[in-house]
Parts: C-alpha cells; sequence; structure tokens
C-alpha cells in the first residue's frame, strides 16, 4: 500500500526537516509538524527539485535536467555525447555495451532488488496513487517538477 509510509527514507529527517521544508510547508499555510507522513514525503521530493532548479538557473551552471522517461537512452544518445563530448567508438564499444548492461538492473539494494532486472513501474505507481499521495505532489512537487520539464526540454536532454 503506498499510503503505508513507514518504510519511507524521506521520513528519516521528519524530526529535523531542511529549512526547505519548512519554507514549502510555511507556503502553503502549514507547519512541518502538521504535515502527514505522506505530504512530508512529497516536501521532501519537492525540496529536492526546487534545490536542482536553483543549480540550473545560476548563471554560471553547466548542469542539464534529464527526464526520467528519456532515461536510460539519453545517457549515450545525448548526455555523453552532447554534454560531456564522449563518444563511442569501435575501441570503446565495449564500455558502452556494459553501461547499457547495466542499466538493466536495479543499482540499490532495496528490498531485495539489488543487481536484479530492472522493470519499468511508473505506470503501475501512477494507477495505484492514492487521492493523498495525488494532493500531496500536487502541492508540494508539480510547481518544481514543471518547471524541471522545461528545463529539459531547453537543454534537448
Amino acid at each position: 500500500k503506498l499510503d503505508d509510509t513507514s518504510y519511507a527514507a524521506c521520513l528519516r529527517s521528519k524530526k529535523r526537516p531542511d529549512k526547505v521544508i519548512h519554507e514549502l510547508a510555511e507556503h502553503h499555510g502549514k507547519k512541518v509538524s502538521d504535515l502527514t507522513n505522506v505530504e512530508f514525503c512529497a516536501a521532501h521530493v519537492g525540496a529536492m527539485c526546487k534545490a536542482g532548479l536553483g543549480g540550473l538557473e545560476l548563471p554560471s551552471s553547466k548542469g542539464r535536467a534529464v527526464n526520467y522517461a528519456t532515461l536510460p537512452e539519453a545517457i549515450w544518445e545525448t548526455i555523453l555525447p552532447q554534454h560531456f563530448k564522449i563518444s563511442f567508438s569501435e575501441d570503446t564499444k565495449s564500455m558502452l555495451e556494459r553501461l547499457k548492461g547495466l542499466s538493466q538492473v536495479y543499482s540499490k539494494g532495496f528490498r531485495g532488488r539489488a543487481n536484479k532486472e530492472w522493470v519499468e513501474d511508473s505506470e503501475r505507481k501512477q494507477e495505484v496513487a492514492t487521492p493523498a499521495i495525488r494532493e500531496a505532489a500536487k502541492l508540494f512537487i508539480q510547481p518544481y517538477f514543471e518547471q524541471l520539464q522545461r528545463h529539459s526540454k531547453k537543454t534537448m536532454i
């Protein structure tokens, strides 16, 4: 059940939340202490998105926003060749194949999935998201997500 946040890593900081989480809660007329676990986790993700935007909007920024839906292919098709100026030749083809192979397994050991085949599950998560999750995401994440989406189109990655 997605509303069961007892395992959520974002709650580790609930006793001493970051200043940005306080700001996000206050922006919506709430105190951090009044946020549900679901709202707190959404504010946590919103704070990360806001921080990313802050970095992207610096005049000296060389960062790029990457739409999750374009991964992992964007890594070798766009990010490495265009952003990092790394191209793959016959000599480095084995590295490219290794990179593609690594992209097919879970990178984290969460719930025993380490080194197991990665399966796209974004659509399933959307389908089972509760109204509370949807509302919290709309409130705390969506404005920053939309800005990140615009950045990802602007940078063509």
